[in-house]
């Protein structure tokens, strides 16, 4: 399911129960307020390259 909503850490899911008794899922990103100076480009860069290169990084850490 997390999959599904793409759902990432740091990523909140609120499910809401209906009249009708379905559930509704959805994903909240968790808001951040970045220090002054921070730019949001460069960390969705960060972000992006970390996800592509995340199992990389994590097996040379084992060498």
């Amino acid at each position: 399911m997390l999959k599904h909503l793409n759902a990432k850490q740091g990523d909140g899911v609120v499910f809401r129960l209906q009249d009708d008794s379905t559930v509704n899922i959805e994903k909240k990103k968790k808001k951040i307020e970045l220090p002054q100076g921070v730019d949001l480009d460069f960390i969705k860069m960060v972000n992006e390259v970390m996800d592509e290169y995340d199992k990389a990084i994590k097996e040379l850490t084992k060498r």
